[in-house]
């Protein structure tokens, strides 16, 4: 006979539970998936912290599964990705990102924080051609937004000078 163990230690039958009991568990699983890439996300971040890069990119990677069209999940998972990198998942998941972005009203910094991501991506890939229009029209977006000497500026100003160096 089948046996269950519970959280004492002492095993039950697995009929304990009564059928038909079991739907209360299938509302919350399906309910809570937002919650599951919540925990997901930020257990990547966690780990992300304390440098453990393998276990964040597979947290930001359930989060972005679980929910494709979050934003954050995308760029985490996008620049951990970038990171150890798999340049390939990493432009996957920053190329939906930019879709997003592209598609809100105004262009501000998330906007422009998205194509610089992914010009660094393509940049990395040796893609230059790609890269260059993304790092001018990210420039360009935190130039409107941000005061001069804005380090978002000098960062994509710098990346940008690099590329066109490479690109000789």
């Amino acid at each position: 006979m089948m046996r269950c163990k519970n959280f004492k230690g002492n095993f039950r039958p697995p009929g304990l539970l009564r059928p038909g009991k079991d739907y209360v568990f299938d509302e919350v699983v399906n309910k809570e998936g937002k919650s599951v890439a919540l925990a997901a996300y930020q257990s990547g971040t966690l780990a992300e912290g304390r440098l453990d890069y393998f276990k964040a990119m597979r947290q930001y990677k359930k989060a972005a599964v679980l929910e494709e069209d979050n934003p954050e999940y995308l760029l985490a998972a996008g620049i951990m990705a970038r990171t150890l990198g798999d340049y390939r998942q990493a432009q996957d998941w920053l190329e939906k990102l930019l879709e997003i972005r592209q598609g809100e009203k105004e262009e501000g910094t998330a906007l422009a924080s998205a194509l610089h991501n992914l010009a660094w991506v393509y940049e990395s890939q040796g893609r230059y051609g790609e890269a260059e229009p993304l790092y001018k029209r990210s420039l360009k977006i935190f130039r409107e937004v941000f005061p001069g000497g804005h380090p978002n500026i000098k960062i994509v100003q710098d990346n940008y000078e690099e590329l066109r160096l490479k690109n000789r």
